[in-house]
Parts: structure tokens; C-alpha cells; sequence
């Protein structure tokens, strides 16, 4: 199985991938996970943030298309292979191999996404079937671009955050980091 983490610029949080996290740069916390988990994991991200990412040694694609998560999304399943693609934010540094692991023997059909209270859907800690994905995709980017979209137009699983709870009580995993209000208050 393959990973795709996306990675665009920010406004919110400039530089956002490459602020300091403990330590190292936000997305390296994430993408450190991915190389533990996935025989192929390649960040998706914009043009403006390809300088930066040429001084880390990972696999990258540059979304020429930048039109959000859908065109990132597309541009890193065309280069990837595998039936079921891992997708996650580059601003998510406490997602953890074990509960990945969990979650992968439940994927089905076109994709599993995690769901939380009142339906709350979480589609960037999600797998997706890439094939199906792509057709979908390609269709929606002449329409609407929100990757609640995505999700609407498959036929996933949608898992419980509650079948979750005996591995993270509080779902720490699913925190991301957007405002420098974030950053400070996950410090």
C-alpha cells in the first residue's frame, strides 16, 4: 500500500511544513510514520513549496494544478501504483503507525474514511481506492473542489472515531497544526 501526504502553502501559518516542531520540521513528524507504514509514501505539493522540499531527501510531485486537496490528490495517485492510497496533511504530526496499521486490514470498497461525532468526516486520514479516485477526481475538478466532495461521490467505509478509543481516548492522531495559535497551544 502507498501514502500520499499533501503539502500547499499556507496562509495561516506561513511556511507551515517547515515551521519547527519539536525539534524538526512539522511535516516530518507525519511523513517519518509514512516511511514506517507504507512500501511508498510521496508527498503531493505546490510549485511554491517545492524549493523548500528539495533539501529533504523524499520522494515528491510537484501539483502544477493547484487547485487544493483534489488536484494534490491527483497528481500523487497518477504517480503512485497500489489498489489503496493512505492520504494525510503534512500539518497532522502525531498520526501513528499502530493506529494505521489498525485501520488498514478494515479498508473496503472504494476507501475508508474515519468519522466522529455527528458524521463529522475526516477525509485527510483516509484511504482511498486510487483507481475510483481518480475517475471521481478528474470529474470534480471541473465542478466543485472540496474533498468532501470526493467522499460523497465513493463508496467508503465510514469508521467510528468511538472503535478507535481503547488505542487514543482523545484522538490526538487526528490534531493538526493551521494558526500559530495551534502551534503554540500542540507545543
Amino acid at each position: 500500500m502507498d501514502a500520499l501526504m499533501l503539502m500547499g502553502e499556507a496562509t495561516r501559518l506561513p511556511d507551515k511544513p517547515f515551521v519547527d516542531y519539536h525539534g524538526k520540521p512539522l511535516f516530518m513528524h507525519g511523513w517519518e510514520v509514512l516511511e514506517e507504514v507504507f512500501n511508498y509514501p510521496l508527498i503531493a505539493c505546490t510549485p511554491g513549496v517545492e524549493e523548500k522540499l528539495k533539501s529533504y531527501s523524499v520522494p515528491y510531485v510537484v501539483d502544477e494544478l493547484e487547485l487544493g486537496p483534489l488536484s494534490g490528490i491527483l497528481t500523487g495517485f497518477q504517480r503512485l501504483s497500489s489498489e489503496y492510497v493512505f492520504v494525510v496533511g503534512c500539518d497532522m504530526p502525531h498520526i501513528r503507525a499502530d493506529l494505521i496499521n489498525h485501520l488498514i486490514p478494515e479498508v473496503v470498497l472504494d476507501g475508508l474514511i474515519l468519522t466522529g461525532k455527528k458524521g463529522f468526516k475526516h477525509p485527510l486520514h483516509a484511504f482511498y481506492s486510487r483507481e475510483k479516485t481518480l475517475k471521481v477526481v478528474e470529474d470534480l475538478l471541473g465542478k466543485d473542489r472540496r474533498i468532501l466532495d470526493l467522499c460523497e461521490s465513493l463508496d467508503v467505509e465510514y469508521y467510528s472515531l468511538e472503535k478507535l478509543q481503547h488505542l487514543d481516548p482523545h484522538c490526538t492522531f487526528l490534531k493538526n497544526i493551521n494558526t500559530p495559535e495551534d502551534l503554540k497551544r500542540q507545543q
